[in-house]
């Protein structure tokens, strides 16, 4: 297990930690590792959604030891401030299991506790490239307490199962659910 006490983040719009040429293409090529072409958008996209809607929207980049160690990108959807979106986590391959993803999470989600967690995770589907990924991805976040809503999405082609953290969806809310993946699927 790595020594984690040197993780820290960099969050867009933060001028006293501001992002640098070689951190967003750094993102963007984690970017590239973690997810397949058609889930992938450009940092520099990213980080002008957090630009325009700052009090909404996050792009945060994480180093281990000042070194790049990956990138989230969360959102609130404006009709549903009390849902979060974690739209993106990626962990650059070369730190992949070590520990990271699992600190990543816990520290994103610890900003803001009294929010309903969100996040879309690709279905695996047995016949596709990306099966032991898209199945490996379900079990990371099983074992850090995200919970299956049964409610599932297809956006440019890719099925998506909506999980929220650590409790259920709400009775009578699964519609407003499904509005807001999409609409995070949407600004992402």
């Amino acid at each position: 297990m790595t020594d984690l006490k040197g993780l820290t983040n960099k969050r867009s719009g933060i001028a006293a930690y501001p992002l640098t040429e070689s951190d967003i293409a750094a993102a963007n090529l984690c970017m590239q590792e973690a997810f397949p072409p058609g889930e992938q958008f450009p940092i520099e996209q990213l980080l002008r959604f957090a630009a325009a809607d700052p009090a909404r929207s996050w792009l945060d980049l994480w180093f281990l030891d000042q070194q790049f160690a990956g990138f989230t990108y969360t959102t609130k959807v404006p009709e549903d401030a009390d849902r979060t979106y974690l739209a993106y986590l990626a962990i650059s391959g070369a730190l992949r299991g070590q520990g990271l993803g699992t600190e990543i999470l816990r520290r994103v989600t610890a900003e803001n506790t009294e929010t309903l967690w969100c996040l879309g995770v690709e279905r695996p589907i047995a016949a596709t490239p990306e099966y032991a990924a898209r199945t490996r991805r379900l079990r990371f976040y099983a074992r850090n307490g995200w919970i299956d809503t049964g409610i599932h999405a297809i956006d440019c082609g890719v099925d998506f199962e909506l999980l929220t953290r650590r409790r259920p969806v709400p009775p009578g809310t699964q519609m407003d659910i499904i509005k807001g993946f999409w609409e995070s699927l949407a600004k992402a």
